[in-house]
């Protein structure tokens, strides 16, 4: 092709060109909105993605529980001794946090303290877990065999402040262990620990205050019939979740005493891992004098000790002697909380729940229920649930 032929031809092309920079800015500017607009609907995504986690975790342990009671006709203790292989061995739990705690073995029973998550492992299909927890060699902290570390489907994902601590062993689940337990008979004072004989004096864990008992030191046991003579087992909760265990106190940051596997030989445990309902007249534990309370209030917070509102923060410290925090809470952005119910179904609960309803809900049978000095309970004379309580 000749030079003049060539001219000819880029001369006939029209001239290329790009965008102008207004004409990027206003690209840029639109997909600015549009990834503004997408955000909030992919966080909200997200956010119900790990509130439906959290309730199949829940799905998963109450369905484990619920086979647990069909073989063994009862449902475990929210703590209960455990015998290893050797005769007169039990398994005792090393625990000054939820990192780092390892199995070992004690001769006294009362020395162990196996959480309700332990004992349904062969239920969630983990023998494995569960066989090391029955072998009596696998003790101390030379062996890696008895460390204790996480079980993932015992974690909400919305629980920050277990799932922010490295190779942690703690669990966001709590189970219904009814009225408050931790008082003693003489005046009413509250214990951070106590002994079988002070535990026998304890009056408040009778069966129908809840389904989960102390069965180390006690021999309270509650079944599904128990629950379906009373207020039936879709109008009683089996579990809940409660994110508060990990707050911090002044002498102890992250507290974590305490695993998914149970608690050391001195804690009675109910704080970690169970969720409590109070009674309307509570001892005040500085004057000893019991103030009254309408029982068709809400929670309250003074004097102590009292319940926080469920899922609210409140404004001291966890202190695992106190019932403050020991109740549902959860991080959801929903503000909801994930509970199952004794027919093995779970449901949300609002937090704003009334708490004449959030009582009988953990009550097997509210009208039979005890205060901790034994009396009946101001609670008896409520109705039944109905339809659109909660």
């Amino acid at each position: 092709m000749s030079t003049l032929a060539k001219s000819k031809s880029a001369a006939g092309r029209p001239p290329r060109r790009g965008f102008t920079l207004v004409e990027l800015l206003v690209v840029i500017a639109i997909i600015g909105l549009l990834v503004g607009l997408l955000l909030p609907a992919v966080q909200a995504a997200r956010g119900r993605a790990r509130t439906l986690q959290c309730g199949n975790n829940l799905k998963q342990a109450a369905t484990a529980i619920i086979n647990y009671e069909t073989a063994k006709k009862r449902y475990p203790g929210y703590v209960q001794s455990l015998e290893r292989g050797a005769p007169g061995s039990y398994l005792a739990l090393n625990v000054g946090a939820m990192s780092g705690a390892n199995l070992d073995s004690t001769t006294n029973p009362d020395n162990s303290r196996i959480a309700w998550s332990a004992i349904i492992l062969p239920q969630m299909e983990r023998n494995d877990i569960y066989d090391l927890m029955l072998d009596d060699s696998v003790r101390g902290t030379a062996d890696p065999r008895s460390r204790i570390t996480s079980i993932d489907f015992y974690q909400c994902p919305d629980d920050g402040d277990l799932t922010a601590i490295q190779g942690n062993a703690g669990i966001t689940y709590v189970v219904n262990t009814g009225t408050w337990d931790w008082f003693t008979q003489a005046g009413g004072l509250q214990q951070l620990s106590f002994t079988k004989t002070e535990f026998t004096a304890i009056k408040g864990d009778v069966r129908a205050n809840g389904i989960f008992h102390n069965r180390t030191l006690g021999k309270v046991t509650v079944s599904m019939g128990d629950v379906s003579r009373g207020d039936g087992a879709s109008n009683t909760m089996l579990l809940s979740e409660n994110i508060h265990k990990e707050i911090d106190t002044p002498s102890a940051p992250q507290i974590g005493l305490y695993t998914w596997a149970g608690v050391g030989p001195n804690s009675p445990a109910e704080a970690q891992l169970g969720m409590v309902w109070l009674e309307p007249t509570v001892v005040n534990p500085t004057t000893l004098e019991p103030p009254t309370r309408d029982p068709n209030s809400d929670f309250s917070t003074s004097p102590d000790p009292r319940q926080f509102p469920i899922s609210t923060e409140g404004n001291t410290v966890y202190f695992d002697n106190s019932p403050a925090y020991v109740r549902p809470a959860s991080n959801h952005p929903q503000k909801v909380v994930n509970s199952a119910f004794a027919d093995g179904s779970v449901r949300t609960l609002a937090q704003d729940i009334d708490y004449t309803v959030y009582q009988r809900l953990l009550t097997v049978e509210g009208r039979k229920a005890k205060k901790f000095d034994g009396t009946d309970s101001d609670y008896r004379n409520l109705p039944p649930l109905a339809d659109g309580d909660y």
